[in-house]
């Protein structure tokens, strides 16, 4: 999922940057977490037992909160909807996410 994850990181920058013009602080914050879903889930494949749990645990975490902030930019007015593929890429590291952490 590591390389789904990258690809999102490219898409999210692109609706940052948008987000920027309205709303510096929750860009920065949708740049955080979308950096934080990429390393933490390296991170957590480097480790072992607790640590890989908490680290998987904290990329569906900010896999979750940089969906929700585009999904509230959307709400705002500040960027266009997340594409279907977009969509489709947090759908498979959420699942993939939730699915280790079982």
């Amino acid at each position: 999922i590591y390389h789904v994850a990258i690809q999102i990181v490219r898409e999210v920058k692109v609706h940052a940057d948008r987000i920027a013009m309205h709303d510096a602080e929750h860009a920065k914050q949708t740049r955080k977490a979308s950096l934080s879903i990429v390393l933490n889930i390296a991170e957590g494949s480097a480790t072992r037992d607790g640590k890989r749990r908490n680290r998987y645990s904290d990329a569906l975490g900010s896999a979750r909160e940089t969906f929700s902030a585009l999904e509230v930019a959307e709400a705002l007015g500040y960027t266009e909807p997340m594409t279907a593929q977009l969509r489709n890429r947090f759908d498979h590291v959420i699942g993939t996410l939730v699915n280790l952490l079982r």
